[in-house]
C-alpha cells in the first residue's frame, strides 16, 4: 500500500470557497490542511458525521450526506457515491477506527473531492450511484484507481486529483529545465520494497532489481530501497535485503538523471511514474507482473514515449546499453514522454474521470434493469 508519509506533503488543498468555514481561516495552507485532517480523522473513527459534512459542504459548496452504515457489506475501503437533485450522499462502513486503515480511507477520500464536485456540475439532472474503492486495487467492483481486472473502471488517483495534476512538480521541472546533455549519465531509482513475490526465486521484484543492479560494477546504476515493507519473513531474507538500501532522493532531484527504472509494486507506481516522465529522462519501464494498469495507460506507448523492459529483467542491462550508445533515439523517446506527461492536464483529466464515472452508471443501470 502507498506510504502516505512520503505522499502527504504533497496533497495541498484546493482554493477555499468564499462559504464561511468552521475551519479558521488565518492559517498557511499547510497549517490548514493539517487541520482539516485533524477534524475528519476523529470524525470518521466514531462514525461521527455532522463534521465532515460541514466541511464539505463549506470547502467545496456540495450538499452533502454522510452515512456510517451498519448494513454496508462492502469493504471498509470502499463507499458508495450516489447523486440525485444535486445532493451527494457518501455511504462508508461501520467499521471504521483510529489506525493506519481509517486514515488511509479518510485522505483518499478527500484527495478525490474534485473529482466529485466536477461530477455535479456535470451531471444535471442525471442520477449516479456507484462504488468507489479508495484501496491500491479494486476490492469492489466499480471505479478504482488502478486494478487489471475488466470488471474495474478506472479513474485518475487522489495523488494526481489531490496535488491539482502534480501542479508542483511539473511547473519546478519546466522552470528548471535542465538539458539532456546536463543530466547526469546514471540510471536512477529509488522506492521501497513492496509488491508480490514472482519468478524463480519468489523475490520481490524491486529488491531482484536492486540485487541486479547493485552488482554491476560499472557504476552506472544508482538503484537501491529506501525502506523494508515486505523484505521476507526470515532473518536471513531481512538482513539481504537490508544490505540493498540506499539514501532517500527527494523527487525535486529527479530530473537531474538522464535514465529512470520504473518499476510496480503491489501496484503502479502511481506518481512516480508522472514524476519520471515529467523529469525529461528516458523511461525504462518493467513490464508490470499482474498487468496493472491506470486511467491514463493507454496513452503508454513502448518505444514511443518509454521503453518497455521485461518483468524478469533479463534485458535492462541490453536495453540500457543499446540507448546509451544510440543517444539521439533515447532523446526522443525521453522528449515523446515529456509531452505525454504535460499533455495531461488537470481539469482535461478530471473530465475524463467524470466521463468514466457516468458510463460506468449507465452500464450499471442497464444491466440492473435486465435482472
Amino acid at each position: 500500500m502507498l506510504s502516505f508519509d512520503r505522499i502527504r506533503p504533497l496533497l495541498k488543498p484546493f482554493a477555499r470557497r468564499s462559504i464561511r468555514s468552521p475551519i479558521p481561516s488565518a492559517q498557511s495552507e499547510a497549517e490548514r490542511q493539517a487541520a482539516i485532517y485533524r477534524e475528519l480523522k476523529p470524525a470518521f473513527a466514531a462514525r461521527e458525521s455532522g463534521i465532515p459534512e460541514a466541511i464539505v459542504r463549506q470547502e467545496y459548496g456540495l450538499d452533502a450526506r454522510i452515512v456510517f452504515d451498519p448494513a454496508f457489506t462492502l469493504h471498509p475501503t470502499c463507499f458508495i457515491l450516489a447523486v440525485r437533485d444535486g445532493r451527494v450522499t457518501f455511504r462508508f462502513s461501520t467499521v471504521m477506527s483510529d489506525d493506519g486503515l481509517s486514515i488511509m480511507i479518510v485522505e483518499r477520500w478527500w484527495g478525490i473531492l474534485p473529482l466529485i464536485e466536477r461530477l455535479v456540475s456535470i451531471c444535471g439532472d442525471r442520477p449516479v450511484e456507484t462504488v468507489f474503492n479508495l484501496n491500491d486495487e479494486g476490492v469492489a467492483e466499480g471505479l478504482t484507481f488502478c486494478d487489471n481486472r475488466p470488471s474495474f473502471s478506472l479513474i485518475p488517483d487522489c495523488v494526481f486529483i489531490g496535488t491539482k495534476g502534480y501542479h508542483e512538480q511539473r511547473e519546478l521541472y519546466a522552470a528548471r529545465a535542465i538539458a539532456w546533455d546536463d543530466k547526469c549519465d546514471v540510471v536512477f531509482w529509488r522506492g521501497t520494497s513492496t509488491g508480490r513475490p514472482s519468478g524463480e526465486r519468489h523475490e520481490l521484484p524491486r529488491i531482484s532489481l536492486c540485487r541486479l543492479c547493485q552488482s554491476d560494477p560499472s557504476g552506472l546504476y544508482d538503484v537501491g530501497l529506501t525502506g523494508l515493507v515486505d523484505h521476507g519473513a526470515d532473518e536471513t531474507g531481512e538482513r539481504q535485503s537490508r544490505s540493498l538500501l540506499s539514501g532517500f532522493v527527494p523527487w525535486q532531484d529527479f530530473d537531474r538523471y538522464r535514465y529512470h527504472i520504473d518499476i510496480d509494486g503491489h501496484t503502479n507506481s502511481w506518481p512516480g511514474l508522472m514524476f519520471k516522465l515529467h523529469s525529461g529522462g528516458l523511461v525504462f519501464k518493467v513490464d508490470p507482473p499482474a498487468g496493472h494498469r491506470q486511467w491514463y495507460y493507454e496513452r503508454l506507448r513502448p518505444w514511443e514515449n518509454y521503453v518497455p523492459v521485461k518483468s524478469d529483467l533479463s534485458d535492462l542491462f541490453d536495453l540500457v546499453a543499446y540507448f546509451r550508445n544510440n543517444d539521439p533515439v533515447g532523446r526522443a523517446i525521453a522528449e515523446e514522454g515529456r509531452r505525454l506527461a504535460q499533455s495531461m492536464e488537470f481539469a482535461s483529466e478530471l473530465d475524463i474521470g467524470v466521463r468514466t464515472i457516468l458510463g460506468r452508471c449507465a452500464r450499471e443501470q442497464y444491466v440492473s434493469s435486465r435482472l
